[in-house]
């Protein structure tokens, strides 16, 4: 077994791994490498750089500790898969998980684990510095544990894949603070928010007092949803609800699940859209049931991806 421990501000070893430990502490990591295989390792304080030549077999990672000025940097040939366990992992410029990745990479949350991954700034926007995950091939999250993305700062995304992404059996909570596709020039205005509420529609979620986020549940007819394309409404005859305008404070996770409870106990039909961009939010939709459905077109022309679900 060969361990490789910081012990200066830059080391570099090439070693033979298949297995590869990764443990964050602080303004260091320590790198345990087991098996033999062609894997090069590069450790900069609490940023590890791993180069797989790997092609034909599945690189194998454990991710775990926390930093708040950390990074982890792959660049494979192959497939890899990373199991965060309990990990805490800040950048404070560049993607904390940076996938150069040409094959699936997947990303596992160990069984009762809280992982958070954190970028606070996003400087440059035009690469993997925007986004708290970047890979640049597919990218699979899965796993029976926790992992919350926060992204903070003007062009930081969540999650951000040049391929698609997968999200299988996980809990998944994703907060971003900086600029989005989906929302912009003051959207929600203290008058769409007004609007909701003359029409008995503006609900805010409440815990002990504290207001968490905000959501509309509002009755047909919308007057944007009257036209569809590219497919059809799973039923244009029977009176519906929409849900528009789901917020809430960055510290707070989770709160889907409460509104679509709390939806679907006053009506049966139930439509909501959202941004081509907002995967996580389409995963959300998509795991409580609701049907992709085509495409609506908003006031301004936006386009948006359109779901229905009737129970």
């Amino acid at each position: 077994m060969l361990t490789l421990i910081w012990t200066s501000s830059m080391m570099f070893c090439v070693c033979h791994a298949e297995d590869i430990t990764i443990q964050y502490n602080g303004s260091q990591a320590k790198v345990t490498q087991t098996k033999k295989d062609s894997v090069s390792v590069t450790i900069d304080g609490a940023t590890v750089n791993v180069e797989s030549l790997y092609e034909s077999h599945k690189l194998t990672l454990l991710l775990k500790g926390s930093s708040d000025n950390g990074q982890f940097i792959l660049k494979t040939k192959g497939k890899a898969k990373l199991t965060l366990d309990n990990l805490n992992l800040t950048s404070q410029e560049g993607a904390p998980l940076h996938l150069n990745n040409k094959k699936k990479v997947e990303i596992v949350a160990a069984k009762g684990s809280e992982n958070t991954l954190t970028i606070t700034a996003c400087n440059d926007t035009a690469n993997h510095k925007a986004a708290t995950i970047w890979a640049k091939d597919k990218l699979l999250l899965s796993g029976k544990g926790t992992l919350n993305i926060i992204a903070t700062g003007d062009g930081c995304r969540g999650i951000k894949s040049k391929k698609d992404i997968t999200i299988e059996d996980l809990t998944l909570n994703v907060t971003t603070s900086g600029n989005m596709h989906q929302w912009g020039d003051g959207y929600p205005s203290e008058t769409v928010i007004f609007s909701d509420m003359e029409k008995h529609g503006g609900y805010v979620i409440e815990e002990a007092g504290r207001i968490l986020g905000y959501f509309a549940f509002l009755p047909s007819p919308e007057p944007t949803y009257s036209k569809i394309y590219d497919g059809e409404w799973l039923d244009d005859m029977q009176p519906y609800h929409v849900v528009h305008r789901i917020a809430s404070y960055p510290d707070i996770h989770g709160i889907f699940n409460d509104i679509m409870d709390f939806c679907f106990s006053h009506d049966v039909n139930i439509r909501i859209d959202t941004h081509k961009d907002n995967q996580i939010m389409q995963h959300n939709i998509e795991k409580h049931g609701f049907t992709y459905c085509g495409i609506i077109y908003l006031a301004n022309g936006d386009e948006r991806l359109a779901y229905q679900r009737m129970l």
